[in-house]
């Protein structure tokens, strides 16, 4: 595992967020015990997190939901640990969806309440279409967690979105410019959807960096509308700062990476 440390430059109104680290993880894809996982929660949990922020697609199966609440209980950041659903949350593919994902009706749904509630008793909120608000420091830090649209019309178009997805721009209003906000989304593809809306960070996942990368040409292609852009990393987007992390795993139908290893970051608040 790589782990990154990536600083993030704050406006004055926020310096009194200097120096908070967040620990950015996404694309577990527990499918049952993963010894690898498990050896690189062993190591970041002697890595120092204030926030601990995760981009969905934590379980590929029922059969990792019990794993995944044993590898997140090994971290104790203080001001928590808070998640979005990807797409391999909500559904149980098998190798014929990677292949002819458009052909393919509806996937076995995995049991999604279980995974929340047991979540949940152990202190980890997966945020679904919903934001809160945590104090640090005297300021208000806005978490918004928003669905993995991918799917929610039976996957029958891979970029485009459900007209459910609209009315999550209601969750981007009435906020303050005191308010540092950040956004969980799985897919990066959802901030085209979402168009100028007042963040300060957004973190995806989905990608896990073209899972197969070349040097010094990246990817060849990338699970995402905006292909091999914003891929893998941190960029500035309309605005705002978006991290894309290449993630811990890779799913149970495609397992392999080359010259892209799995990959924690840590992103440094800093005036």
């Amino acid at each position: 595992m790589r782990l990154n440390e990536i600083n993030i430059k704050l406006s004055d109104v926020f310096s009194k967020l200097d120096g908070l680290r967040i620990l950015h993880i996404s694309d577990l894809h527990l499918a049952g015990r993963n010894r690898k996982i498990e050896r690189y929660f062993e190591k970041l949990k002697k890595i120092r997190s204030d926030l601990v922020l995760i981009t969905g697609d934590l379980i590929d199966n029922n059969d990792g939901i019990e794993w995944c609440v044993k590898y997140l209980k090994k971290l104790s950041p203080q001001f928590g640990i808070w998640a979005c659903l990807g797409n391999h949350d909500r559904f149980d593919f098998n190798i014929l969806h990677s292949f002819f994902f458009r052909l393919m009706s509806e996937p076995k749904k995995n049991n999604l309440e279980l995974l929340r509630r047991r979540l949940k008793e152990n202190g980890i909120q997966i945020l679904i279409n919903e934001k809160k608000t945590i104090n640090i420091n005297s300021v208000p830090l806005t978490i918004i967690g928003v669905d993995a649209p991918f799917g929610l019309d039976r996957y029958k178009n891979t970029n485009r979105f459900s007209k459910k997805i609209i009315p999550l721009k209601g969750l981007f209003s009435n906020i303050s410019p005191e308010e540092y906000v950040v956004l969980l989304s799985h897919i990066p593809d959802l901030l085209k959807e979402l168009g100028n809306i007042k963040i300060n960070l957004a973190l995806s996942g989905h990608t896990h960096g073209g899972q197969i990368r070349f040097p010094s040409i990246g990817p060849l292609v990338a699970l995402s509308s905006f292909q091999r852009a914003y891929n893998k990393g941190l960029y500035n987007y309309h605005g705002y700062y978006l991290h894309v992390s290449g993630g811990l795993g890779a799913n149970k139908t495609m397992p392999i990476r080359l010259f892209c290893p799995p990959e924690a970051t840590i992103l440094i608040l800093r005036n």
